[in-house]
């Protein structure tokens, strides 16, 4: 090269990659790369929409499981008085409907137990006990009364029964409780009575 008046053409420099993008302009790859990016934070975020809605309708379910079974004990608790007044006819259908919504749980894998009557030992991982009552009716620990029952999915519990478990009087220990109790003729002992 010299320095002649003349002005340089473009052709007398050699050619050098670029390293900088220019705005506006993007190679096909990198544009395709944003695109592929952004399409997968949308499936995330629908991901995890879909995992919080099933957890929501499987909280619902559980709700529903529990309250199915508080149905089945209110009607069989109120088979015997309503069939001495004439009613079993009104009875009859709403057992049946209670006996189509535990079949549907179950078809999905979803059960609904009440531990009622049952020893601790055999219910002990899936009840949560409310309160003690101590009487002599009672010759072990057992489930004295069901407050709300347990719902498993798939054979695994999924809300523990609430129960008033039901103890002997043990006269040696003074296991008796202080109160009333509020079955007759037994002591009850509340937990957060501190007992």
């Amino acid at each position: 090269m010299s320095y002649s008046a003349e002005p340089l053409d473009w052709q007398e420099f050699p050619a050098r990659e670029v390293s900088v993008e220019v705005d506006g302009f993007y190679s096909p790859g990198s544009e395709l790369l944003a695109l592929a990016k952004g399409y997968d934070q949308a499936l995330r975020e629908e991901r995890e929409r879909a995992v919080e809605t099933v957890a929501a309708a499987r909280k619902v379910i559980v709700r529903l499981a529990v309250l199915a079974g508080r149905l089945d004990q209110l009607l069989s608790d109120a088979l015997e008085p309503m069939a001495s007044r004439g009613l079993q006819d009104r009875h009859d259908p709403l057992r049946v409907l209670k006996d189509m919504m535990l079949q549907a749980l179950r078809e999905d894998g979803v059960e609904v137990r009440d531990p009622i009557g049952l020893p601790r030992q055999e219910v002990g991982d899936w009840v949560d006990v409310d309160s003690w009552v101590h009487g002599e009716d009672f010759d072990r620990e057992m489930v004295a009364q069901t407050q709300e029952c347990a719902v498993f999915q798939d054979g695994v519990p999924v809300h523990l029964a609430h129960v008033i478990m039901g103890a002997p009087i043990d006269d040696d220990s003074g296991s008796r409780a202080p109160d009333g109790g509020d079955l007759p003729g037994e002591q009850t002992t509340r937990k957060d009575a501190g007992a």
